[in-house]
């Protein structure tokens, strides 16, 4: 593999420096050999010197903002794919930072996300609630109860979701087949960005149970999974019944288009919230985007990419 262009730049600076570097003086035989109109050396060694810190110097400035990707990188040394994007986090807009050369380790335990950016997702601000009844009001008992916060980031090789849940009952079954009633989190997205009414195979609803159990499902039919996909869950601190959940959809299974900063994609999130400990019996759900009025066939993003937000591949 040849040396990437900041590697270059420091071996041409080590030269000008070695080629600037005193020598002892020419012999008489050498000045004689080397001897010009005034009988001295040439000034060969001041010329070598001024073209080695020309190349330097273009090469510098020819490699700005470029990165050593290697073997992650489709040329490397070349132009830093991880462009920042003009497009800033908002209500249903998501920006993901790119981590092309260190993905995180799917491990459920978050240890690796401390600088990524967490969008919060509580009753005060979730575009989407379902059970307020159940809610007291009082935002310290609601957050302990149903809370959370999540982040996306991206490689050239896959979309990563990390998100954190706090809760205080674990409702969870293993026999209940719909998971979305137990305490999980729903991850839904769009490879192409269309966004348009049903699902398509870059279309997806993944839901991931507490106990790291995952499923698509279909306008609630299970189907299966994406090759791929990776899921891992850590308990966590903040709650009786709180963890931590890492995801990875390789973007083969997200559609055909390039992976880049700036590709839009669609993407929704739920957290669902169970707290019976003898059935399974969804209390509460917090959605990341509202429901989509009037939207076909159904205004859910379960049934309908149409309801889904959007993320945008960014930089570092």
């Amino acid at each position: 593999m040849s040396s990437p262009p900041r590697n270059r730049a420091r071996w041409l600076i080590v030269a000008v420096m070695v080629a600037g570097l005193p020598r002892a003086p020419p012999s008489a035989q050498r000045r004689q050999r080397h001897a010009g109109s005034t009988g001295e050396c040439r000034p060969w060694r001041a010329a070598l010197v001024a073209v080695v810190s020309a190349i330097a110097f273009a090469s510098a400035l020819s490699c700005a903002g470029c990165y050593d990707f290697g073997a992650l990188a489709p040329v490397d040394g070349g132009d830093d794919p991880c462009a920042a994007s003009s497009v800033t986090s908002g209500p249903g807009i998501l920006v993901a930072g790119c981590v092309i050369g260190a993905p995180p380790l799917i491990d459920g335990k978050l240890d690796d996300w401390s600088a990524a950016a967490f969008t919060v997702l509580d009753r005060a601000n979730a575009a989407f609630v379902d059970g307020t009844a159940s809610f007291t009001g009082t935002t310290a008992i609601d957050d302990a109860d149903s809370s959370g916060s999540f982040a996306v980031r991206w490689d050239l090789n896959a979309l990563y979701v990390a998100v954190k849940v706090t809760d205080d009952v674990r409702g969870l079954h293993p026999t209940e087949t719909h998971y979305w009633l137990d305490d999980a989190v729903e991850v839904f997205l769009d490879g192409d960005g269309a966004r348009t009414a049903g699902y398509n195979s870059d279309d997806h609803q993944l839901i991931v149970r507490a106990d790291g159990q995952m499923q698509e499902t279909r306008n609630e039919i299970p189907v299966p999974l994406p090759p791929g996909t990776v899921v891992a869950v850590a308990v966590a601190s903040g709650g009786a019944a709180s963890w931590t959940l890492e995801l990875a959809v390789p973007f083969a299974d997200l559609g055909d288009a390039a992976v880049h900063g700036g590709r839009e994609l669609g993407f929704d999130l739920l957290i669902d919230d169970d707290d019976s400990l003898n059935t399974s019996d969804r209390k509460h759900l917090l959605g990341w985007v509202n429901l989509l009025a009037g939207a076909s066939p159904c205004p859910a993003p379960y049934c309908s990419t149409a309801a889904f937000g959007r993320v945008v591949l960014g930089g570092r």
